[in-house]
This record gives C-alpha cells, structure tokens and sequence, in this order.
C-alpha cells in the first residue's frame, strides 16, 4: 500500500488576532491495493470559536505543489457543512479522473475554508439523537446537532438570490433558464447547468430584472432543479439536507405519519382538493401553493387554519411542494431524494416517511426546497469574513 505522508500549512484571511485557528490535520492517504484505483484520504479537522461548520474541498497538484486544481471525483466529508471532528475520510476516484496515469509527483491539498455569512431565514434546531425513519419506524441516530429551515425557500428568497448571484457573475439568464456552474460529483461533470424554469414559477423576466408575481413572494419557489436548489445553498454557505435530516425535522421520534400526528383535515396542510384559498382544483396548470407557514392556526378570509408544525417546528413538511434532498436514490445514479409531497397529490401520499427519486435535471411547478446548516457548541461574538485552513500531502502513484 502506497501512503502518502502530510504537513500542515495554515493561511488567515483576518486581522482578528484572538481567533481562534482552525486547523486540518493529521492528513494520511493510501491507494486501494484491490485494483480500484481508490484513493482514501484522511484528516482532523479542530474546532472553531468563529465557524462551526466549514467547507471542505479536495485540490490535487501533478507537478509536486506548483499549481493545484480542485478534483470533483471526491465523496465523503467533503463539500458544505463538515462540522469540526477527527477521522474524516474522503475517497478520490483517481482512476476515473486520470485513466493510465502514472505519476510521483502528485500532491494532494485539504482545503476547510469556514465562513460567516448572516442569513436572512429563520431556523429550527434539531438536536442530536434518535428519530425514527420509515413506514416501519426503524431507529436512526443523526449524531450532530443541526437547524432547518423553518420554512421552505419562497419566491421573494430566490428573487433575491438571483439578482444578487447575478450581480456577482455567478450566474446566468438565457432567456428561458436561469444556469449557473456547478463543480461536478461522482455522476455530474464540472459545467454549467441548468437552475431555474422560470416558466414552472411565479418569477420571471421583464426585460430588465427579475420580478415576482404579485402576492406570491411569500410562497415557495418552483420550477427549481436539484442544481438550483445546491446552488442557493451554496451561495448562503448552507447545504441541502439528507433525507434523514429531513425526516427528523419532519418526525422526530414520534412514528407519526404526519408532522403532528397520524391524521389529516384541510385545516393543516396544502394537499389534492384540501379547499385552502389558494385551491386549484384538479386544474394543473394553476401553481396551487400556499404562503408558507400559512397553516399557523390562523384565520384567512373565512378558512380557519391549525396550528401544524413539525415536532421541532418546521412548517409544511408534507404537502405544499416537494423538497430536493442532497441524498442520491439507490440504483438510480444521477437520480436525488425528494420529500414532502405537493398540493396535487393526494393526502394519503403525501407522508412523513414516503421518498421519491428524480433526476437532478428535472424541474417541475411543484417541486422547491428548504436548507440546513451543521452547527456545534462553538459560536463566535464577534465578524469574522474569511478563514482557511489548509494542509497538503505528497504521494508517489
């Protein structure tokens, strides 16, 4: 087995002296001896005072350290999100990214970079722990604590998000599809995608900026590929949950099939002919959603809501629309989990616990989402804009 043998390098971009630094550490590496040409690197990643969660890419140098280039044929703890910890493990498919290659002039560089990035949502803390998963209620553990969304992500939060992004060259509009780059994964190349259909939402073009639909700036957006969701998430340093994140905020431990319990009336969520306001019918053109958070126990125009939230306090987690997951389905490749249920399904269908597959490209006038963040004990009191720890390894192939 062929091992690589790593030093730490750390860089501050900060004048905040009495920080403390974050530091990536311990860093080994060693090729699979079993043909795969799987590379497994491994690290430590110390707490922050300032950051609680980092970003976490993966760069590689073929000329011994000259010039690096970050590599996509990475999983593991890499990407949005990574908490502090030791024993984080990231596996680099170096044989799909260099095929035949033989080189002993490879370095390999982990990058956390944390950032602290004031976000205008509001957020429910989910706490580490049990929950339970499933139409069988099988008992998972998600051993970290973390904060969802309170509600899903609406017209107005992607408006802005756009015209911002826009501003920054970040992201593109054709005419039809809002695209913007994505740095590729284990079934995506590195390239330009699409993010947005703004034909499949309430959020269009009038020749000069974005606007949105008159009273609609309060319902969550539509028309969102898996890669406009990731896309929104990264750019508030946030991340897309897993499915089992999702589940929890959805559940708890309670085995209910809805947020609040096992039953179901129009009074609590947006499903198929549940009679809200906003109700279409079976008239599919219409987008049907509700605002969010509408179910708050309220009283709108003569419809009398029930207070709905989830266990830990997140709204509409089942019906409404559905929500991208950064999870991948099994046996479908290029395929993401989505959650929730949508006002056009049924409310038998639209369950706790039920998970559906798409491909990452699709889009649809009822498909949206919401965004997570890792946090820990560590809080930080005062502004920190940039930090980044670095450390690199040098490995013969």
């Amino acid at each position: 087995m062929k091992k690589f043998t790593g030093f730490i390098t750390i860089l501050l971009f900060s004048t905040i002296l009495t920080a403390q630094i974050a530091e990536v550490t311990n860093v080994t590496a060693s090729q699979r001896t079993d043909g795969s040409k799987i590379v497994d690197i491994y690290y430590d990643l110390s707490d922050d005072i300032t950051f609680s969660t980092f970003t976490v890419t993966v760069e590689i140098s073929m000329d011994g350290g000259t010039i690096f280039s970050p590599t996509s044929y990475v999983t593991g703890d890499n990407g949005n999100g990574i908490v502090a910890g030791i024993g984080k493990q990231i596996e680099w498919n170096l044989g799909a990214e260099y095929p035949g290659m033989f080189n002993n002039q490879t370095v390999i560089r982990v990058v956390a970079t944390g950032r602290f990035f004031i976000v205008p949502f509001d957020f429910v803390l989910v706490v580490t722990g049990d929950f339970t998963y499933g139409g069988g209620s099988d008992i998972r553990n998600i051993p970290y604590d973390y904060e969802m969304m309170t509600y899903e992500v609406t017209c107005a939060d992607y408006t802005t998000f756009v015209l911002d992004a826009m501003e920054a060259s970040q992201i593109t509009f054709d005419g039809n599809w809002v695209r913007g780059y994505y740095a590729g994964d284990e079934q995506y190349e590195p390239g330009e995608y699409n993010l947005l259909a703004t034909w499949e939402s309430h959020i269009s073009w009038n020749g000069t900026t974005f606007i949105v639909e008159e009273g609609f700036g309060d319902h969550p957006v539509t028309g969102v590929t898996w890669f406009g969701a990731n896309k929104f998430a990264e750019y508030y340093a946030l991340r897309l949950p897993t499915e089992e994140e999702w589940e929890k905020a959805a559940r708890g431990i309670t085995g209910f099939s809805y947020p609040w319990g096992n039953e179901i009336d129009s009074s609590r969520a947006n499903y198929r002919l549940s009679g809200d306001p906003w109700d279409a019918g079976d008239n599919w053109e219409i987008i049907a959603t509700t605002p969010v958070g509408f179910y708050n126990g309220q009283l709108y125009n003569s419809f009398q809501t029930t207070n709905s939230p989830s266990p830990y306090g997140a709204y509409d987690m089942v019906g409404n629309v559905n929500e991208w997951t950064s999870s991948w389905f099994e046996n479908n490749n290029n395929r993401h989990v989505y959650r929730s249920g949508t006002y056009r399904w049924n409310s038998w269908d639209i369950l706790t616990y039920h998970r559906w597959d798409w491909n990452s490209n699709d889009y649809s006038r009822e498909t949206g989402f919401r965004c997570v963040r890792t946090i820990s004990s560590a809080r930080a009191d005062f502004l920190l804009n940039n930090k980044t720890a670095k450390s690199k390894a040098k490995s013969n192939k």
